[in-house]
């Protein structure tokens, strides 16, 4: 039986969507980063999970279609209920992404959209985290205030870099 300990709270269920029993739904995680094969939901104070069987999803608002949910009237019964996911699937991501060397092989565009090359070494013996992207010879501080958005899935990184940045290497 799942217990409410094992579980963090996702998002929540908005409303419905068209009559086959997607639902629309709000998340303040990035779903397409996880690899979470359902949602949980509180019904009548039992935690139920259901297969995930498609969502599309556009910054954090999106719709699933849920298995065992197949039209509006079944849908409805959801609008308003908290979406919970096991805490372990979301600490295997965690743990991937702070161990560094995850990102390496991830390409890095800049703010322009434009390609810099793919992360080949990441060094943090340094007092900032450096990562090296060696077709274009570049050194570039991997620093928190830089990034504007980690694409997990398609292995992409997009860095908002200070002017002259890039040109320090040549």
């Amino acid at each position: 039986m799942i217990q409410e300990e094992d579980l963090t709270l996702v998002g929540k269920i908005q409303k419905t969507h068209g009559i086959n029993g997607e639902l629309n739904f709000y998340l303040n995680i990035d779903l397409d980063e996880l690899d979470i094969r359902f949602f949980i939901f509180n019904i009548d104070n039992i935690f139920v999970p259901f297969l995930i069987e498609s969502f599309k999803a556009r910054n954090s608002n999106g719709y699933v279609k849920l298995e065992g949910v197949n039209n509006e009237s079944e849908a409805k019964e959801l609008v308003g209920k908290d979406i919970f996911v096991l805490q372990r699937d979301l600490n295997e991501v965690e743990d991937r992404i702070n161990d560094l060397n995850y990102f390496i092989g991830f390409s890095v565009f800049n703010q322009n959209n434009s390609p810099l090359g793919v992360i080949s070494e990441i060094n943090d013996k340094t007092e900032n985290v450096l990562i090296y992207i060696q077709e274009n010879d570049l050194i570039i501080p991997f620093q928190p205030d830089f990034l504007i958005d980690i694409d997990h899935k398609k292995k992409i990184v997009r860095m908002n870099l200070p002017d002259g940045l890039t040109d320090i290497n040549n």
